[in-house]
């Protein structure tokens, strides 16, 4: 008789691999709220101020807890967001790609598909998110803002936004999944072939994709927030996507339709560090759970030696 071990490859299921990215999303997030805020409220602001002026009054206003106001909401729609946008792309990558290193036209396709269908299926938590940081003691909660607004103006007030949204979002996770796996490739052939990707490398693979991206998509973040903000008695302050590019435009200029983005480069950066990071060192802990709890299982072959 000869005794050989054996030891399955550990594969993580959809559920597990469900968890790997809304862990990423929300640990990034949480980390990352401060500079959220703070660039989504000069976003939103059509007076102007520096960074400063804008740290100072929330401090005074909200204390310490304002730089994590609807922190929690945030969290609620970033992780299934990340959840479904890094499965997707893994289902397209392994049963488009067949498994394969992508090129960069893939990771492109890929990743704005991947981000598109994460954004429409999460993105009432986003319009609910900016209304209970911009409208602080207006609502009680998340559902209590989403049956307000459902209920003062209606279900399409939702997905106020949701097309500069989703222009929005296609080059920019198209750019941040071509840039990070073009950078993955680009370190495990040349800078460093063979050797696995440290924790600190991937931060800097995935702060350069985060900027590379977000140069793309900006715009489109500030006429998507100021979309979802409302007038007297509820009415809609722009008539669409053009109308509110038109007229933070002749009103405010080029800076005001890229007011925060030096802020929003701080924010994004680590962000997207932490993001990447957070996915993939989430991912080596569950293959090594994975992996203990399929312990090598000693199969019995009988024959001649």
């Amino acid at each position: 008789q000869i005794l050989i071990a054996t030891s399955p490859k550990p594969s993580l299921s959809p559920v597990e691999r469900l968890s790997v990215g809304f862990i990423a999303g929300t640990l990034s997030r949480t980390l990352t709220s401060p500079l959220d805020v703070v660039k989504m409220l000069m976003q939103v602001s059509s007076r102007g101020g520096s960074v400063k002026d804008t740290i100072s009054k929330l401090m005074a206003e909200q204390g310490i807890a304002g730089f994590w106001r609807g922190n929690w909401a945030a969290c609620i729609r970033l992780g299934p967001q990340s959840a479904i946008k890094f499965y997707t792309y893994e289902e397209l990558e392994k049963r488009i790609g067949k498994g394969k290193p992508l090129v960069g036209f893939q990771r492109t396709i890929f990743g704005s598909l991947s981000g598109v269908i994460s954004q429409v299926l999460t993105y009432p938590l986003d319009v609910i998110r900016t209304r209970i940081t911009v409208y602080p003691g207006k609502y009680t909660g998340i559902f209590n803002c989403a049956f307000t607004m459902m209920k003062e103006e209606d279900f399409s007030s939702l997905y106020a936004g949701i097309v500069p949204t989703v222009m929005g979002v296609i080059p920019y996770e198209g750019a941040q999944f071509y840039a990070y796996g073009g950078l993955k490739q680009l370190y495990t052939t040349r800078i460093a072939p063979g050797k696995p990707i440290s924790p600190f490398a991937n931060c800097l693979i995935g702060a350069a994709a985060g900027m590379f991206s977000q140069t793309f998509s900006y715009l489109f973040d500030v006429i998507r927030k100021r979309m979802m903000l409302k007038g007297e008695k509820g009415k809609p302050i722009y008539n669409g996507m053009i109308d509110a590019f038109m007229t933070v435009y002749n009103k405010e200029g080029v800076p005001g339709l890229y007011r925060g983005v030096g802020l929003n480069l701080i924010k994004v950066v680590p962000f997207a560090a932490l993001q990447f990071t957070i996915l993939e060192e989430t991912r080596k802990a569950f293959f090594k759970v994975r992996a203990a709890i399929n312990q090598p299982k000693v199969e019995e072959i009988k024959g001649k030696v």
